[in-house]
């Protein structure tokens, strides 16, 4: 955001609003409500899980992310419905993770939708946990709080941007790097693997919380 927004003041114009925002088209928006009635979920409030990056050593565990959504699910200010997402490469390891649950009111999406039909599902969403990756950032970017896993990268760099009214990132990192650049080597996961289920655990209750709240409101 940093880098576009000097790139953009040196030709001349003034950034006002350095906050990525990104509009879900209604076409989109309507596929989304139907993938989730036709999956008998209700059709907003669910908690978002994308367990999934372009690096291994961007990612939290598996098991992990199991335990998170039964321990969610089983808090009564937890969300009242889980969604895994992810592309069609993924869906094999999203199925595994639905399966590991094995509660109804937790269902995989992964390649099920477009990335628009994703924008919507986000949308949508409560919150949003997974690492650093892109839709963590599309998430934020349509209005959605996100619980942000760092391990071998900084958030100073490539964390959620936070500055529209009422929405709170937070972004968990139990192992700081170095260098930015750690997750390029396979012994950068070991920051992943500091993050206990715990502290995820609290945000994300939290995260599920500050959605109620702006929905009553």
């Amino acid at each position: 955001v940093d880098l576009c927004a000097a790139v953009v003041g040196r030709l001349g114009a003034t950034v006002r609003d350095r906050t990525p925002r990104l509009v879900v088209p209604d076409a989109d928006d309507r596929t989304a409500e139907a993938v989730l009635r036709s999956r008998g979920l209700p059709e907003r409030g669910h908690l978002v899980v994308h367990p999934w990056t372009a690096w291994a050593s961007k990612e939290w565990p598996i098991d992990r992310y199991a335990d998170l959504v039964r321990r969610l699910l089983a808090d009564g200010r937890g969300p009242r419905s889980v969604v895994i997402t992810g592309s069609a490469a993924e869906a094999a390891r999203a199925a595994d993770l639905a399966s590991r649950v094995a509660n109804p009111r937790v269902v995989s999406l992964a390649g099920a939708l477009s990335l628009g039909g994703c924008l919507g599902l986000w949308a949508r969403a409560a919150a949003f946990v997974g690492g650093d990756t892109g839709p963590m950032h599309a998430s934020a970017a349509v209005g959605v709080p996100v619980v942000a896993l760092f391990g071998p990268t900084l958030p100073e760099v490539t964390g959620p941007v936070a500055d529209r009214a009422g929405v709170v990132h937070r972004v968990i990192q139990a192992s700081r790097p170095k260098a930015h650049d750690a997750y390029r080597t396979p012994a950068g996961r070991d920051h992943m693997l500091a993050i206990p289920v715990d502290r995820v655990l609290a945000a994300t209750i939290e995260a599920c919380g500050d959605a109620a709240r702006r929905l009553a409101a």
